[in-house]
């Protein structure tokens, strides 16, 4: 059985390795894995693992290779996606040449496929090009805005390094509830997962957490209602959103760590957090910068409190 090794990058600091494991081998049966685990023939650092341990940044994966999609790729086949979806997401696409693509991820659609996970941006891609782009980076499946792929595994290789180095710069638009106390300032809280079953979520751990850095400024500001500009300078899961809530602003629409403060009178709204800009530097040394126009939900929230639509 051939062997591969990966290295954990920053968009899997903090992972539980079983759930990496399952993403990694989707459609494997999870009696093959377990097996796997228990006889050593996966390995972190070179260690015997049992699934519970969390991954950091740069250690080294032993996995034996495995090609368990198969069956889903061919039930894939009779359910493509919706000729709308595909058009909405081909319609998205920002820019692209031979070597990556920039899109405009719509909110509520998943970045990476899985369990229980219908449609997602990994998917469309597949039916879209051939070979499928490769993900170098995540959003979370509310969170809408710019998202890089890369068209050929050198390319992938490429941004996933600089995105571990921290050399890919990126800017947020949320608008949030209240006003922070000062208009641009840093928080910078160590975050991690909190352990248990019921769902992912961050929070802010002094001892176990991992840096996590986070630059605001407010751009306007009116009835107790804030439009911020984000500028992470990590990358862990959650970070905005638990940043912002720690802020005593958490982001409209974030039940999840703003709860009923993040909808204002009761009103259900739908999260308000944007991934406006991204800059990098190409394999040739090139700068490069993309931004992506604010979504339909955010500019109508906007209007509804009068607040001036930004020109970015």
């Amino acid at each position: 059985m051939a062997i591969q090794k990966v290295i954990i990058s920053v968009n899997d600091v903090g992972t539980r390795l079983l759930n990496w494991l399952k993403r990694h081998y989707q459609g494997m049966p999870f009696n093959h894995l377990q097996k796997w685990l228990r006889t050593g023939q996966i390995r972190l650092d070179g260690k015997r693992v049992k699934g519970n341990e969390v991954l950091s940044l740069n250690q080294e994966l032993r996995l034996p290779s495995y090609m368990p999609v198969v069956g889903n790729v061919q039930s894939s086949i009779k359910k493509p996606p919706k000729q709308e979806l595909l058009k909405q997401i081909r319609d998205a696409i920002v820019y692209q040449n031979d070597h990556w693509i920039v899109l405009n991820k719509p909110q509520g659609l998943a970045t990476q496929g899985g369990t229980g996970i219908k449609e997602s941006v990994d998917q469309i891609m597949a039916a879209l090009f051939t070979p499928a782009p490769k993900l170098t980076h995540r959003l979370d499946k509310d969170t809408s805005g710019v998202l890089l792929l890369a068209k050929t595994l050198e390319d992938a290789r490429w941004l996933t390094q600089m995105f571990k180095e921290g050399t890919v710069a990126k800017t947020y638009i949320a608008f949030v509830v209240g006003v922070p106390k000062e208009n641009a300032g840093t928080v910078d809280l160590p975050i991690c997962k909190l352990p248990g079953k019921i769902g992912e979520r961050m929070v802010v751990d002094f001892n176990e957490g991992l840096e996590a850095i986070t630059h605001y400024r407010v751009l306007e500001t009116k009835n107790n209602l804030s439009l911020l500009e984000l500028k992470p300078m990590t990358g862990r899961m959650h970070q905005l959103r638990l940043h912002c809530a720690e802020l005593g602003t958490p982001i409209l629409g974030d039940g999840k760590y703003g709860g009923k403060s993040a909808h204002p009178e009761g009103v259900r709204f739908t999260l308000h957090l944007h991934a406006h800009q991204i800059e990098f530097m190409d394999a040739k040394g090139k700068s490069q910068t993309f931004k992506v126009e604010l979504p339909d939900h955010m500019v109508i929230t906007l209007k509804k409190f009068k607040f001036i639509l930004p020109s970015f």
